[in-house]
């Protein structure tokens, strides 16, 4: 694998900024801006100047060292006291823009820095790092943060505390390419005492996951003092060390973004593909209403079906309201009922909870939150959809017929009674009447009053069969048309935007996975 650029560092992690804003700790993503800002300045500024802070706590010696390095007394010292609460810049040529860039209003010139013929050296006497002054050592952490090389000054006294430690040193863990370590007042301690103390100084180190190169040194007899030049001169002579520094920042923040998944249960990985959205999509057509729809354009079909094609003696019986008569009936056929929004939001809660599982926890609701925010909207506003599906409240050619044949047989039915009343009326009133023609024993107004009613009930007893078929037709048909639009509804507004989002975490990943390659 490839190692990455700075260029490219810079836009993974503002690709990862960007994707995690809002979802993780605020202070991380905080200070993930901050540093992107000094990249950007540190770059405007050019890096062919090396910035050399030299860092250490009270009585370490520091700008004795900074003085020894120069070979002359330039930076303050004091026999008792910690002097240093102004940082002091040492240049070989002035460099007000980058002085005025890392915050530093004292600044010298000197043309003894190590190994400089350029004159791009910059040397910088910190305030101490363990100052009881707040802003004292605020103004030192914002250099040692804007800092290419730091150089950290430890003593026989103080190399063990835990403020050095804790505060700075396991912050600069992925700096030890940029960092040396300046050992000093070794004159203090006995030949025999050394070696013990550095052992127990690396293991210290070791510990912070810290692997710079200790210099033993001492600003009062000089020993270590050309060693200590050499390395400060060999770094700058490479011209990467502002890169370098650049590039172990971005690991850093790389690492913190991770650390801030990690301390939310989540797991730094690209998030498996979610399951088949299908079960979900069923529970969400059955709370939109779907169902008693199509249940009210079957019942719709079949009372308007039987007053159509129904025996004319009963027909007229059949006056049920029509459950589809205007939109307002539709649209109450679609508003959902509490119980089925409760489902439909569980449901989607357990498929998006199952997918965003690896996800940090505030990532995570925010994902499932928002997933359950569109089922509402799509359960709440499928009542647009009727308007796009057949209801089936047309009637069908058949029906004409039909209710033509039912009146035609009425009419033979009526004809045939008519006859004989007409009959019955002569007879008994002696009234000269013609016989009716017969066939066989069966007189012909018999035949049509009894065949005119068997062909009614028979055509409604048909009729009925047909419409029962057609009614379950329709109810298909519009459970169908509305089924594949809630589907495809619930598939755009909850199953995309949940995949988008995993995908983008996913992306989150990557970047900052491949910071670590810097």
């Amino acid at each position: 694998m490839s190692t990455l650029t700075l260029p490219e560092g810079i836009v993974c992690l503002e690709n990862a900024l960007g994707a995690a804003n809002g979802h993780i700790n605020d202070h991380v993503v905080n200070q993930g801006e901050d540093l992107l800002v000094k990249v950007r300045g540190r770059r405007a500024e050019g890096t062919e100047h090396t910035v050399v802070a030299f860092a250490g706590a009270t009585g370490s010696g520091k700008s004795s060292m900074l003085n020894a390095v120069l070979g002359e007394s330039v930076a303050p010292v004091a026999a008792r006291r910690p002097t240093t609460s102004q940082p002091l810049a040492v240049t070989g040529a002035p460099v007000s823009a980058l002085t005025r860039w890392l915050g530093i209003e004292e600044v010298a010139t000197s043309a003894s820095l190590p190994a400089t013929p350029d004159s791009q050296l910059v040397l910088v006497d910190l305030p101490d790092i363990d100052s009881t002054e707040y802003a004292h050592r605020a103004v030192a952490q914002k250099i040692l943060a804007r800092a290419d090389l730091i150089v950290w000054v430890a003593d026989p006294q103080k190399y063990a505390d835990s403020v050095w430690h804790d505060d700075y040193l396991a912050a600069f863990s992925h700096h030890s390419a940029v960092s040396l370590v300046a050992f000093n007042q070794v004159d203090r301690l006995e030949a025999h005492e050394l070696p013990a103390v550095l052992s127990h100084l690396r293991e210290l180190f070791a510990l912070e996951g810290f692997e710079a190169n200790i210099i033993p040194t001492s600003a009062t007899t000089g020993a270590g003092i050309r060693e200590l030049q050499e390395a400060i001169g060999k770094a700058h002579d490479s011209k990467q060390v502002a890169m370098r520094r650049l590039a172990a920042d971005l690991q850093s923040q790389g690492e913190a973004l991770i650390t801030a998944v990690e301390s939310e249960d989540g797991v730094v990985r690209v998030p498996d593909q979610p399951a088949p959205f299908s079960q979900v999509s069923d529970v969400l057509l059955e709370a939109s209403g779907s169902n008693r729809l199509a249940d009210a354009a079957a019942t719709s079909y079949r009372q308007r079906g039987k007053r159509r094609v129904g025996w004319l003696g009963t027909s007229w019986l059949t006056r049920g309201a029509d459950p589809l008569k205007d939109n307002d009936s539709v649209s109450e056929r679609l508003v959902p009922e509490e119980r089925q929004l409760a489902i439909a939001r569980a449901s989607v809660h357990r498929y998006a909870s199952r997918s965003a599982e690896n996800l940090p926890r505030r990532w995570r609701y925010d994902v499932v939150g928002a997933s359950e925010e569109r089922t509402d909207s799509i359960a709440c506003e499928t009542s647009s959809l009727a308007s796009k599906a057949d209801l089936g409240r047309k009637d069908p050619l058949w029906w004409g017929f039909a209710a033509a044949f039912q009146w035609l047989a009425g009419l033979v039915a009526v004809a045939g009674l008519a006859w004989l009343v007409v009959l019955w009326l002569t007879a008994a009133f002696h009234i000269q009447f013609p016989e009716p023609p017969a066939f066989g024993p069966i007189a012909v107004p018999t035949m049509l009053l009894i065949g005119g009613l068997l062909a009614g009930i028979l055509g409604a007893i048909v009729g009925r069969w047909v419409l029962a078929r057609g009614a379950s037709r329709t109810r298909s048909r519009v459970h169908g048309a509305i089924g594949q639009q809630v589907t495809e509804a619930a598939e755009s507004a909850v199953a995309v935007p949940l995949r988008e989002e995993l995908a983008q975490y996913g992306r989150f990943v990557e970047d900052v996975q491949n910071l670590r390659r810097l």
